[in-house]
């Protein structure tokens, strides 16, 4: 009996040391950072927002990369206001002060024209005649540039055109890829006639100023591709842009 009271004491005094210990020290907790955002690609005066999908954490940091202040938040909102790639960082500590971080990215970037559609334009001149003599339609060039800027390289869409030819499109080269400016531009149609390279021979059949950046637009904000549509006196245009 004596042998049995003994053993039962032993193991008290095991079972008291044990949950001091516990008490003192504490579980480890590995916390699991992670979290999405709503949009890869933006540009200069965007705001993006951070939706925190971290396990296990008790505090959280967010670092946007472009040497503002960080913000001690569950979720996060940001105005990306200069052109970059940024790398952001959630970093996450949990109850047991143990830290992990998680790490996305965003780009910063302007419009530069990637192709273009001429969709609309009016086959008569101011007179209501036709804008070529013998009745056939425009030699259609068109262009866009900033307002005051004298010179431009048109895009030459095609000879004697008709309302079949329309919608005319095409992907714009590299070289003639142009930034858009938050800006005034000037978009215009030419009646390029013969001979070509005498600028003289040439009728502006109309021209329209809109800044390119602040229209509306349709812009895919994971990849940066966009475009816009412009609707005016029976002429119509769609430039599409990649922002980068």
């Amino acid at each position: 009996m004596k042998n049995l009271f003994k053993i039962i004491a032993l193991a008290s005094i095991v079972l008291i040391y044990s949950c001091g210990g516990s008490d003192d020290e504490g579980p480890t907790v590995i916390p699991t950072p992670n979290f999405t955002q709503d949009r890869q690609v933006v540009e200069p005066g965007d705001i993006v927002t951070f939706t925190n999908t971290s396990t296990d954490g008790e505090t959280f940091s967010w670092n946007f990369g472009d040497n503002t202040t960080a913000v001690a938040t569950q979720n996060a909102s940001h105005t990306f206001n200069s052109v970059g790639t940024f790398t952001v960082t959630l970093t996450v500590t949990s109850s047991s002060g143990d830290v992990a971080t998680s790490t996305s990215t965003v780009l910063v970037g302007n419009r530069f024209t990637v192709a273009l559609a001429v969709t609309a334009i009016s086959f008569v001149n101011d007179n209501n005649e036709a804008w070529d003599p013998d009745g056939s339609g425009p030699e259609l060039l068109f262009g866009f540039f900033p307002v005051g800027q004298d010179i431009f390289n048109p895009f030459q869409l095609g000879d004697d055109f008709t309302s079949n030819d329309l919608p005319r499109s095409g992907t714009i080269d590299t070289p003639s890829q142009v930034m858009l400016t938050d800006a005034n531009w000037n978009f215009v149609y030419i009646d390029n006639d013969e001979p070509f390279t005498d600028a003289n021979v040439s009728d502006f059949m109309a021209s329209f100023t809109i800044n390119p950046v602040t229209i509306a637009s349709e812009i895919d904000y994971q990849t940066g591709e966009g475009q816009f549509e412009f609707q005016a006196d029976g002429y119509g245009f769609i430039i599409a842009f990649d922002i980068r």
